[in-house]
């Protein structure tokens, strides 16, 4: 038995939950393959396709032969006297019978075509449906996977931020014992540190949390032991390789949610020709065969062989009433496509204009934390010189600090771009 890539992921995540002590880190592949295995919402997209495809075999029932069986037993009982003279008017003691009838239907007003038309309409609808159900999972799966790193990254600059205030506090606590300072500058290096440790605690909480969301979205069971993402928050994709892509799939109609649109459409347009089919005639050859007596023994048998015919002279306008709602329904589908058409355009176009800037963003902020880093570096020096004040250090503080967070906010915006795009290619 040959096993895909996603299988074999699934496998060896499966593994490393059952073997104690094993790695719980899973790369964004693994955790993907994971969700699609076990998420509910990968389950509530397979289920969903399944009812639209039911949908799609009752379009057709009737169009196959149709057979009933029936059978009645009566047991009667009478106060009235017989008649002696004529006993063949008695109503009988008891009564049996049984029959088949069987029809099959011939012209339906071009229904019959146009129905088997839907059925396949409909199985492509769940398809489609299915995979922009699996779609989603996906995407979500990324946002949870990007927003736990971008987390994990943010504990770690605090984390930084911690080890330089206790360098602060040990510089203060050093100038104050050489005279340099007064003990106020050691007492609020301390209390610098204690809102240091402060952050990183609350911190790590929003780490912890964006781990069980992530758990969550990939469907781990809850009580075990969290999976952890493994991967680097600056590695984004290639985002003009990606909207290069985009705008080619979108210029030949490609995407995923256009085709769904499309099928839709088509679909309202098949429902209301089926509609006015409710015009014409029906015709159905129909047979049937029909026992009846009081007795296994004695009883009457009917045969019929024959075409029916039937046509709604006037129904108080129910077809007319259908077609019009099939009409509307049509009119929004059309309206859906062109609808759709446009906000994938402008969502490309957005796109384009978000990777441009988060582009130069990241150039600058790269910059900008060079920068804050060395200015940071030379404003220690220089506190430690005594040239400058505790307060003034701690603003040069927060700029490398805010420089930091500012950049993994621009890698997390550039993750949720690459996942939007991705999300637009059916990836």
């Amino acid at each position: 038995m040959r096993l895909t890539l996603a299988g074999l992921l699934a496998l060896a995540l499966v593994a490393a939950l059952l073997l104690p002590g094993a790695a719980m880190a899973l790369t964004l592949d693994e955790a993907i393959a994971y969700a699609l295995k076990h998420s509910e919402d990968a389950e509530i997209s397979r289920e969903q396709a399944k009812e639209t495809m039911a949908k799609g075999g009752q379009a057709v029932a009737f169009i196959w032969p149709q057979v009933k069986a029936t059978g009645a037993y009566t047991d009667l009982d009478s106060n009235a006297e017989e008649n002696k003279y004529f006993p063949f008017l008695n109503t009988p003691d008891k009564t049996m019978s049984a029959g088949v009838q069987g029809s099959q239907v011939l012209f339906a007003g071009g229904r019959i075509w146009r129905s088997i038309e839907l059925r396949k309409n409909l199985l492509g609808q769940a398809g489609q449906a299915e995979k922009g159900g699996l779609r989603n999972v996906r995407a979500a799966t990324r946002r949870a996977f990007y927003g736990a790193l971008f987390q994990n990254a943010t504990v770690e600059v605090l984390k930084d931020r911690v080890q330089q205030r206790r360098a602060e506090l040990k510089d203060a606590q050093d100038l104050r014992d050489a005279g340099v300072v007064t003990p106020l500058d050691a007492r609020q290096a301390n209390l610098n540190l204690n809102f240091g440790l402060d952050a990183l605690k609350e911190g790590e909480a929003l780490a912890e949390q964006a781990l069980i969301r992530l758990n969550r979205t990939i469907g781990a069971k809850a009580g075990g032991k969290l999976l952890a993402p493994e991967g680097e928050i600056d590695k984004v994709p290639d985002a003009e390789k990606l909207l290069a892509e985009l705008e080619g799939a979108l210029g030949k109609n490609e995407l995923l949610d256009a085709r769904t649109s499309e099928t839709r459409r088509d679909g309202a347009l098949l429902e209301k020709k089926i509609a006015t089919g409710g015009y014409f005639p029906e015709l159905a050859l129909v047979s049937g065969i029909e026992t009846e007596g009081a007795d296994y023994n004695h009883r009457d048998e009917t045969w019929s062989l024959g075409v029916n015919a039937a046509w709604n002279i006037f129904e108080g306008n129910l077809t007319r009433s259908k077609v019009r709602e099939a009409g509307a329904r049509l009119r929004q589908a059309e309206e859906g496509v062109r609808k759709t058409r446009e906000e994938l355009a402008a969502q490309a176009e957005a796109y384009r204009v978000d990777a441009k800037t988060l582009a130069e963003r990241t150039a600058l902020q790269k910059e900008a934390v060079t920068l804050a880093e060395k200015n940071y570096e030379d404003a220690r020096g220089q506190y430690r010189a005594g040239t400058i004040t505790l307060t003034q250090l701690g603003e040069f503080s927060l700029t490398y600090a805010e420089a930091r967070f500012n950049l993994l906010r621009i890698y997390y915006l550039r993750q949720e771009l690459a996942t939007g795009i991705l999300a637009l290619l059916d990836k």
